[in-house]
């Protein structure tokens, strides 16, 4: 897409934050990738209010990045430490974005090696992988926020050229049902357009359900809900009916793993702070 429609779009003061987050971080040994309403215009060609600019990046590097922007005059914040750290200038935001939302994952070395070339308000930026934002935009779907047309906008514009492959390996087993759900949905809201989607993709997903249907559960009593929508619309399954959070399960399940699943700050940093500090 034409980034030159965005200077239209966007105030120039809220352009020139957004630009001179860029060029802070356009540090060799700090890469990132531009996501958000940005990379759904980009892929997708959609366009809204813009609230703010989402870059997504290693976990390891947020002190780096937080430090930076800091010493480029924006106030930085811890606002959630598995996934989000918020820098402010002038009123404008950028999202520093190193993990997901539902504490499913972290950004990993794959949203940087396949994301691509493109334009931002004039500057040379990569934008995150259509499969990853695909991924991460289909757990969003709540009551308050809910990406599930991102999603499907995204399918109708990259689906014939996404890799597959790799998109099916990010939901792997235990979430293809969630994709298989919005490969339905599609299918409805686009029935002139089934072929962007492979059939071979439709029929492994759909085979993979069947068959697991056909086989007890015989995992402890889930609710899947957190991981769509962790603003307490199944609390009440959590609290009263006695079913297990998957959010807080996958975080566990991240730290016998050994991944990260918060960014640490040592008593001698002074990068960040939580919000009210």
């Amino acid at each position: 897409m034409d980034d030159s429609v965005l200077s239209l779009a966007i105030d120039p003061q809220t352009q020139a934050v957004f630009r001179r987050a860029v060029q802070v971080l356009s540090e060799p040994d700090l890469p990132y990738a531009v996501g958000g309403l940005f990379a759904l215009y980009h892929y997708a060609g959609v366009w809204r209010r813009v609230k703010d600019l989402d870059l997504f990046l290693l976990p390891e590097k947020v002190p780096v990045a937080a430090r930076l922007l800091r010493r480029a005059g924006f106030a930085v914040r811890l606002r959630h430490p598995e996934w989000l750290v918020e820098a402010y200038l002038h009123g404008s935001k950028v999202d520093l974005i190193f993990g997901m939302g539902n504490w499913l994952a972290p950004v990993d070395q794959g949203w940087l090696d396949h994301s691509r070339p493109g334009r931002l308000l004039g500057l040379a930026v990569r934008y995150a992988p259509p499969e990853e934002i695909i991924w991460s935009k289909s757990f969003v779907a709540g009551r308050e926020r809910n990406d599930t047309g991102d999603v499907l906008h995204l399918l109708l514009a990259c689906g014939p050229t996404l890799d597959w492959h790799r998109l099916l390996a990010r939901y792997g087993a235990e979430h293809r049902p969630l994709l298989l759900s919005y490969i339905v949905l599609f299918d409805y809201v686009y029935p002139a357009d089934r072929a962007a989607i492979p059939a071979w993709v439709r029929e492994q997903v759909l085979a993979a359900y069947t068959a697991d249907l056909n086989r007890p559960w015989r995992g402890p009593k889930l609710c899947r809900g957190p991981l769509l929508d962790g603003g307490g619309t199944y609390a009440l399954d959590i609290e009263f009916r006695g079913y297990r959070d998957a959010r807080r399960e996958a975080l566990e399940a991240r730290r016998r793993r050994g991944e990260p699943v918060a960014v640490q700050i040592t008593p001698e940093e002074t990068l960040l702070e939580r919000p009210g500090a």
